[in-house]
């Protein structure tokens, strides 16, 4: 009885290994994960802030150049308004000089274009990266949750095995205490018997 007791035990304490192991195991698996996706938006994060900053520069330069040609274009339309000479090859610069700005004006409606279009796509990332975020809250409740529930399952099982190990203890005391009463009626009686026959004799 005894040895089948241990054996029920020793399965027990084996399988409570074998699912520390396996908690363990899934533990590092999501930690693991949990790391490659913080990397993966650490990079993001860093080129999307470089994109940015170079279209807002580019922007930057085109807006003070745009300023440049109109101030050019003031300059040349007072000249034209004061002197009235050489109306022509004005009229071509003026024509050149607003051809540029035109073209300035495509150009930076263009660059305009593209950083809505990467506005769009940071907000787009956004939503991904407090999607990630939410996955990796999801995530660390999960493991903390796991490992609440396998350090409770270790003071379970350790629990339990105390306790069957002092159920069985005091039920060795128990039969170890009946077996010696038992013998020492066994030797009182015979102690009564021998005395009996010695009277007997004598």
């Amino acid at each position: 009885m005894l040895a089948e007791q241990n054996q029920n035990l020793q399965r027990v304490q084996e399988n409570s290994n074998f699912n520390i192991s396996e908690l363990e195991k899934h533990n590092r698996t999501l930690k693991e994960s949990l790391k490659q996706q913080q990397e993966a938006e650490l990079q993001t994060s860093q080129q999307l802030h470089r994109e940015k900053k170079e279209l807002q520069e580019k922007v930057a330069n085109l807006q003070s150049f745009l300023q440049k040609l109109q101030s050019e274009r003031a300059e040349i339309e007072k000249v034209v308004t004061r002197f009235g000479k050489d109306k022509s090859a004005l009229r071509k610069a003026l024509e050149k000089v607003e051809m540029e700005r035109l073209r300035k004006e495509e150009e930076a409606a263009s660059v305009a274009r593209a950083r809505e279009e990467l506005e769009q796509r940071v907000r787009s990332l956004e939503q991904q990266l407090a999607g990630k975020q939410n996955e990796m809250q999801t995530l660390q409740a999960h493991i903390s949750q796991s490992e609440h529930a396998h350090a409770h399952r270790l003071l379970e099982v350790t629990a339990r095995h105390h306790q069957e190990l002092d159920m069985e203890t005091e039920r060795l005391r128990d039969n170890q205490l009946q077996a010696e009463q038992a013998l020492e009626s066994r030797e009182k009686a015979h102690r009564q018997r021998v005395r009996g026959l010695e009277e007997q004799v004598f």
